[in-house]
């Protein structure tokens, strides 16, 4: 008996069903029977995939966009998952409009749909979308623009869009030689046609990029970034960067400007990468789909949950809606960076997405605890826990940082205060104030050191969570500390870290004690005042990502106010 995939039956029925269904009728402009193409859209999804219900799908992909048949023809034929493929990838029109009218509407439409499908969804769509393509690619390659004539849309550029947000719409299929072919035609044909340059500047310090970047468009960006702090260049609508640009970024990077570059195309981010550019000039890859049966949840934090991919290598941190896509941005930037620097800390992989939150892939440490974790489950290893924590936290903050790659937190915090909402305008005067009179420091900073960044299995501690690494003085990593084991609720340090009130302030007690070698109740005392003006400061930033801490206005007020 044939089994699921040698048996044939599905497909061929599928096949004929499609040959009727298109019988007589020839592909727009091309001078061939119809069928032609959704045996080429087969021939494509055979590429990823034997599975006789998707390449069924694939055979009847427009029979019911563009003949008679019905939805539900193909659900009484062929079952409920073809017709729901098919029906996926069957543009809706719009009654009493024109396709010219509508085209812009129905593509967006069809994108988003898209971009937030399953993976069988889009291994479909690729069948079509690239048989599409290569026609495209073809017509392009004899007609030039006249090759936009026959459709709907006329408009060169509105084309540009359309097949540059459906090459970022089929995230998940990057290691598919389908999408390989894609993204080199897409950039064959739309760097062609839109090599118009433009940049906007958004909120937030990021610029957006469109369009061919060549050596005046980065000069131009550049002037624009000469005289403040950090940039963030979105590279999502770039189909090609010349190396004059590259040549132009690598000067304005050495100058002492500080950017980054990210959601660039396979194509860009492997030019910066060939050249080497990438080794001084931080770019990462636009998100990439993830399929979530590959992974079980093992764990959630404040601002993210944790998942273990099946095959045991590797995991992945997707932070919750809420958390900016800037903060997953820079938690991969300096992971990488740290990493190379030798900061002991796991390695990062993939920037990713499941459709609704991002996060990054970072290798697996077998047999790891938090050191929060160990703290819960074998409470006589305190004091070993807390020393050895006060000694790896020393050893950063004596560690030089590369100021060239890691963001000055003192710098940050300033931004963090120009965007907190509980501060008025003349307090925002002191608390700026306040961070001037810091006294500087190019040694590493952690920024969210606690005991629960800490991992280790039994060979090896590493830091982990380092959205908020950089550079400067290390009592904003104190401060930090400090709200973690003194200041948050009781319920709070359960659900996070697992160990109760007792336990926190013991930890606390015998960090002051190993770090700053404070014994007496005099010096303990001024090492929490010190450090409750930079706990203080630390709720300023939880305030600008939306979040807040029951103590935050009273303790502003009390120790950067007063």
């Amino acid at each position: 008996m044939a089994n699921k995939y040698t048996d044939t039956s599905l497909f061929d029925k599928a096949m004929i069903f499609a040959v009727k269904a298109h019988a007589n009728t020839e592909r727009r402009g091309k001078g061939f029977p119809y069928i032609v193409h959704c045996m080429e859209a087969v021939e494509i999804v055979a590429t990823m995939t034997n599975d006789p219900e998707m390449l069924a799908a694939a055979a009847l992909h427009d029979t019911v966009e563009d003949t008679p048949t019905t939805v539900e023809d193909i659900r009484r034929e062929f079952g409920d998952r073809v017709a729901d493929l098919v029906d996926a990838e069957s543009e809706k029109r719009v009654e009493g409009s024109s396709p010219e009218d509508t085209w812009h509407a129905r593509k967006e439409t069809a994108m988003r749909h898209l971009a937030n499908a399953p993976l069988e969804v889009k291994i479909v769509a690729m069948g079509d979308k690239l048989s599409n393509l290569r026609g495209i690619a073809r017509d392009f390659s004899k007609e030039g623009n006249h090759a936009w004539e026959k459709f709907h849309c006329k408009d060169p550029h509105e084309h540009a869009w359309r097949w540059r947000g459906l090459l970022k719409a089929f995230s998940g299929l990057e290691n598919t030689t389908a999408y390989v072919e894609f993204s080199k035609l897409v950039n064959y044909v739309f760097s062609r046609v839109s090599s118009g340059f433009s940049f906007d500047e958004l909120p937030g310090d990021i610029i957006m990029v469109e369009g061919v970047l060549d050596a005046e468009g980065a000069q131009k960006i550049v002037a624009n970034m000469a005289h403040r702090h950090v940039y963030t260049l979105n590279f999502a609508q770039v189909p090609s960067v010349k190396y004059s640009a590259i040549r132009t970024l690598l000067n304005a990077r050495k100058s002492g400007l500080v950017f980054f570059i990210v959601e660039a195309t396979r194509d860009v981010a492997q030019r910066f990468e060939t050249t080497g550019a990438a080794n001084f000039i931080s770019i990462m890859r636009s998100p990439r789909r993830v399929d979530m049966s590959d992974y079980k949840e093992s764990g959630d934090g404040f601002t993210a949950i944790s998942y273990f991919k099946n095959d045991g290598d590797s995991m992945m941190k997707l932070y919750y809606d809420f958390m900016p896509t800037s903060v997953v941005e820079r938690e991969k930037r300096i992971a990488r960076s740290a990493f190379i620097m030798g900061i002991p800390t796991p390695m990062s992989g993939d920037i990713v997405h499941d459709g609704r939150r991002n996060g990054i892939t970072f290798e697996r440490v077998l047999n790891k605890r938090s050191f929060a974790r160990i703290m819960s489950e074998e409470p006589e290893r305190l004091e070993e826990l807390a020393i050895t924590f006060s000694a790896m936290t020393k050893k950063l903050h004596e560690t030089p940082c590369d100021t060239a790659i890691f963001p000055n937190v003192a710098e940050l915090y300033h931004k963090f205060v120009d965007d907190c909402d509980l501060l008025e305008v003349a307090d925002k005067v002191k608390v700026h104030a306040f961070i001037n009179a810091i006294p500087a420091a190019e040694t590493c900073v952690h920024g969210d050191l606690h005991m629960g960044n800490v991992i280790t299995n039994g060979k090896e501690n590493l830091f982990i969570d380092m959205s908020d690494f950089g550079w400067g003085n290390p009592w904003f990593d104190i401060g930090m500390l400090y709200i973690i084991t003194k200041l948050s609720e009781d319920h709070m340090v359960e659900k996070y870290y697992h160990v109760d009130r007792k336990a926190m302030d013991a930890f606390w007690a015998v960090f002051v004690r190993e770090y700053f070698g404070a014994t007496t109740p005099e010096q303990v005392a001024e090492v929490e005042e010190k450090a409750s003006a930079f706990a203080a400061l630390k709720m300023v930033y939880f305030n600008t990502i939306g979040t807040n801490h029951p103590l935050a206005k009273q303790y502003i007020d009390k120790y950067l106010l007063s």
